[in-house]
């Protein structure tokens, strides 16, 4: 239970609160102790306590979102729970990632408006958005006055106000649409980091399985899914979060996914593993060879470890060339050879770009490329007629500023330089993971309903260090 919910700016000042009970002094002397507490916040612990009160607390961009509690015993997991989902909500009405003075400040009116909704005497009680942007009519920065297409949209629908206190919070009721479906997107993104000698550091899947639920009335789910429905794979998933909606009790029993969704579209569960297999799109070779001081050769070798009726798509990869260890003359146009893609340099980033649109399974391909070098000899020559040439275009040397600058001399700036790598797997889960048995029932309205499945693996931070 809180007894004020409050968001402060970057100096800890009030831009906008909310008091909830009688049990604290002025708020304004509250923020005051929160203000001198965090300078002394060495840490960055997000609770504070002086003189019996609690601040609990998190931060986005230059925003503090702040709640007070005056108890002996509060449960600070739930409320960090509850602030970072009311930052969900303020991030998905602002269609931002970053939350600001200006934007706190200039939508006081929407932000009340959701004190309101989302807490009743210091409780937590709706902060599911879909159900908020119902019947929250404020617009964000518009005029309030309503639209002639839709002379209805500040009415607020009654079933959004039953929907509050059932068991189903998640699912107003009265929803219908001509066509029922249920799209199913089962995504692994792929973390891979693999040292320069070859040894795989981290290798792990990040799966979620997204839903887009276009269905009428109150309709039931059962999922199956093989890697739960097979015996001795209990351990299978290092870490499985499924949504509210998701009845536990019976997953526990028969290892069924089943739940009555909420309407459009979220996140069923999020999962993620270790694995030992080798990696997709696996750097057999990566060669930078100086021929005689004049020319650096690179040579990059990929392997495809999946089966041969698979394709990836939009596979590029990023080779860094560092112009610290090499003195690239720009003056002369490199040279690229491949049999598979297309071969760039990209200047704003110094990486050789080799881009792939479609590269099957089981297959190895090499890319080489030719740079030339500045050489002493070239440099220091004079200029035979006329006047003289442009200067070299060169750019701030940062990082070698930066390793001058190091304490720990062991640290060099090769080590900054990874080999990325971008790519989509489509149809394919590297878990196996598969949906085996879906259904939907809607006992009252009794309709046809179309679901659709699709697989999908791509990268999240795939990298091979030089």
């Amino acid at each position: 239970m809180l007894d004020a919910l409050a968001i402060l700016d970057a100096d800890a000042n009030c831009l906008i609160s909310r008091t909830y009970t009688q049990n604290l002094f002025p708020l304004v002397e509250m923020v005051r102790s929160f203000k001198s507490l965090i300078r002394q916040n060495a840490t960055g612990v997000p609770v504070l306590s002086s003189d019996g009160i609690h601040y609990i607390f998190i931060r986005n961009n230059d925003v503090y979102i702040l709640a007070i509690a005056y108890y002996e015993h509060v449960n600070v997991m739930t409320i960090l729970t509850f602030l970072y989902k009311f930052n969900d909500i303020l991030m998905s009405y602002f269609k931002t990632k970053n939350l600001s003075r200006d934007l706190i400040v200039d939508n006081f009116n929407l932000i009340y408006e959701l004190f309101d909704e989302i807490m009743d005497y210091g409780v937590p009680q709706l902060t599911d958005t879909q159900i908020l942007n119902d019947v929250i009519k404020l617009e964000l920065n518009e005029s309030k006055e309503k639209s002639e297409d839709d002379p209805f949209a500040d009415e607020i629908n009654s079933s959004i106000l039953k929907t509050t206190t059932n068991a189903i919070s998640w699912r107003p009721t009265g929803i219908f649409y001509k066509k029922n479906e249920f799209f199913v997107d089962v995504t692994e993104r792929i973390l891979l980091t693999v040292n320069p000698d070859k040894r795989v550091v981290r290798h792990e899947i990040h799966g979620s399985i997204d839903v887009k639920c276009y269905l009428s009335g109150m309709p039931m789910l059962r999922i199956g899914i093989n890697k739960l429905l097979q015996e001795g794979n209990d351990k299978f998933f290092a870490k499985l979060h499924f949504h509210q909606c998701v009845e536990l009790p019976k997953f526990t029993s028969d290892r069924l996914i089943s739940f009555i969704p909420p309407d459009g579209k979220f996140e069923l569960c999020n999962y993620a593993l270790s694995i030992r297999s080798p990696p997709l799109i696996e750097v057999t070779e990566h060669e930078f060879k100086v021929i005689d001081n004049q020319i650096l050769r690179t040579t990059i070798s990929i392997h495809t470890n999946f089966r041969m009726g698979a394709h990836l798509e939009g596979l590029v990869i990023k080779v860094p060339i560092n112009l610290d260890l090499y003195d690239v003359d720009f003056r002369t146009t490199p040279k690229f050879k491949t049999r598979q893609g297309k071969v760039s340099y990209k200047f704003d980033e110094n990486v050789i770009l080799w881009s792939i649109d479609s590269l099957s399974g089981d297959r190895s391909c090499t890319m080489m490329s030719q740079f030339r070098l500045n050489t002493p000899e070239i440099s220091e020559s004079k200029p035979e007629i006329g006047m003289d040439p442009p200067p070299k275009v060169t750019k701030p040397q940062f990082d070698r500023i930066k390793a001058t600058v190091e304490d720990d001399d062991d640290i060099t700036v090769s080590q900054y330089k990874d080999i990325r790598i971008e790519f989509e797997l489509p149809d394919i889960t590297l878990s196996s993971l598969k949906i085996e048995y879906l259904k939907i029932t809607e006992d009252l309205l009794n309709y046809p309903a179309f679901p659709w499945v699709r697989y999908k693996t791509t990268n999240e931070n795939y990298v091979y260090r030089l």
